[in-house]
């Protein structure tokens, strides 16, 4: 797996050097999302056909998560960035209904526990076309690595998991406007569909919101709204996530 990623991830970081600035600014930014969680899974193994179930809904795993977001940077208006989010969900109850997962049949009659664990990697590189004091209008272009794990467990069957690995090209476009008293209004949206073999998928993923800037925008608050969906088809396995809700976080630039 992390082979296929370093490929993904190699050409990317070769473009970015090459296009780097001589000066170069360094950031980190941090986040707190707390998103509402809506999820469709489907596993299909030994000639068994998957159920297609909510696993919040049907297997009583959360539905909120704390999601904690990190982001590097190396650039001033152009800049290279690197970021990661891990995201990890459970659940204890007695299924609505029998579900067939990983080629074992989950039945209502026992209780089973559910797990969801997705890492989201990204290695970008961020144009900006526009970029002055108050303002900054910048394309994105990178590589974007959702890799997910789902199992199920109960004591007739024992524990099956399934993982969804994409490695997925994306294109967006980020900026900021300065507005008065130290507030800046910042959005991003970026995404793309790939189909390839027998996997099929895309995602989208928007962020909206405002920054509060001190020390002269070197240490900036932000709170803001983001939304990402991600629809995966391998094959007769299926993995489709929608992640909504509010982000606090705070950044600093050196």
């Amino acid at each position: 797996m992390l082979p296929a990623r370093v490929l993904c991830v190699l050409p990317v970081l070769l473009a970015a050097a090459c296009l780097s600035q001589a000066r170069a600014m360094v950031g980190v930014e941090g986040k707190l999302w707390r998103p509402e969680v809506e999820t469709r899974v489907k596993s299909t193994s030994g000639g068994v056909e998957g159920t297609t179930v909510s696993l919040e809904g049907d297997l009583d795993m959360d539905a909120t998560a704390d999601v904690p977001c990190l982001k590097l940077w190396l650039g001033e208006s152009s800049r290279l960035t690197f970021s990661f989010m891990q995201i990890e969900l459970s659940g204890d109850g007695r299924p609505d209904l029998d579900v067939s997962f990983g080629g074992e049949t989950f039945s209502t009659a026992l209780d089973a526990e559910s797990e969801l664990e997705s890492t989201v990697y990204r290695v970008a590189w961020e144009y900006a076309w526009q970029s002055g004091r108050n303002f900054r209008l910048s394309t994105i272009v990178g590589v974007e690595v959702f890799d997910t794990k789902v199992s199920l467990e109960n004591s007739a069957v024992g524990s099956e998991q399934e993982e969804f690995v994409a490695p997925m090209p994306i294109l967006g476009v980020t900026g900021e406007v300065g507005l008065p008293w130290g507030l800046a209004f910042y959005g991003e949206v970026s995404g793309l569909y790939l189909g390839y073999g027998n996997f099929e998928g895309g995602f989208i993923d928007w962020e909206a919101g405002l920054r509060f800037n001190l020390m002269e925008g070197r240490f900036y608050a932000m709170a803001g709204y983001r939304e990402l969906r991600v629809d995966a088809e391998d094959g007769d396995d299926r993995v489709k996530v929608e992640f909504k809700g509010f982000t606090f976080g705070a950044g600093l630039k050196f």
